[in-house]
């Protein structure tokens, strides 16, 4: 497999990743697949509005860009197919879910599992969270913007008010609380960071090549693969899935 190009932007503190993928698409600095990433949030985003906790260096926060082009063939294989209408975003959720789970069980051994719709656990615990948003102008997706938060190290910040925690059932964990220190420290520095980064880059990638080239099946058998089952699908992608 040819190796996959990209820019990467880094920086040491942000209010968010995705809002920052929405600034440089807006100014038109966006131009093919970008990695934007930051050593601190201070307006991370999660889902239903939520705020992602993003303290220095205790996790991985990153936006990856796709930029849809009409004139994609003449742009080389570097591109996505353009999706046109505007596209059916959780499918890229669910896929971006695939990804995340697939590279950091490969990566760490851990058992991954996926609560609808994108929120990352292991052993009932959250480990890390998906905020996918489509970028539209005109009735057509200009763009992909894909944000993701994992918990990398263990940090009080991270633990919110014990009663907001035990009414949502969403109690943190961290890389470093999952895995055994033997191979949690074999990760000097911030190598955890490029591993994590460059490997959810590329499979992210690969997902959402593959859903638009319509094997939107093979995504969903693999979401199935790692939904907590005692957890139900929300009703619009539960009917998503009955009708294919």
């Amino acid at each position: 497999m040819a190796a996959l190009s990209f820019d990467f932007l880094q920086y040491e503190q942000i209010d968010s990743t995705n809002e920052e993928a929405k600034r440089l698409l807006a100014a038109g600095a966006i131009k093919r697949l970008t990695l934007i990433r930051a050593d601190s949030q201070t307006a991370g985003k999660g889902t239903q509005g939520r705020t992602w906790i993003s303290p220095p260096g205790a996790g991985l926060y990153m936006t990856l860009v796709h930029p849809f082009h009409d004139d994609v063939e003449s742009l080389g294989t570097d591109w996505l197919q353009p999706i046109g209408s505007i596209p059916l975003t959780p499918l890229f959720t669910l896929a971006a879910g695939v990804a995340c789970a697939q590279t950091i069980q490969d990566l760490t051994g851990l058992s991954i599992q996926l609560k609808p719709i994108n929120d990352l656990y292991v052993e009932g615990r959250k480990l890390g969270g998906i905020l996918t948003e489509s970028l539209i102008s005109q009735g057509q997706c200009k763009a992909l913007i894909t944000g993701i938060g994992i918990n990398i190290l263990t940090h009080e910040a991270v633990h919110p008010d014990a009663e907001e925690m035990d009414r949502r059932n969403t109690f943190p964990t961290s890389l470093q609380d999952c895995i055994s220190p033997a191979l949690f420290f074999q990760w000097q520095g911030s190598a955890i960071l490029e591993e994590l980064s460059q490997g959810l880059t590329h499979q992210i990638d690969r997902w959402y090549r593959s859903l638009t080239q319509g094997n939107s099946e093979r995504i969903l058998r693999e979401y199935m693969q790692f939904k907590m089952s005692e957890v139900s699908l929300p009703p619009e992608l539960a009917e998503l899935i009955h009708h294919r």
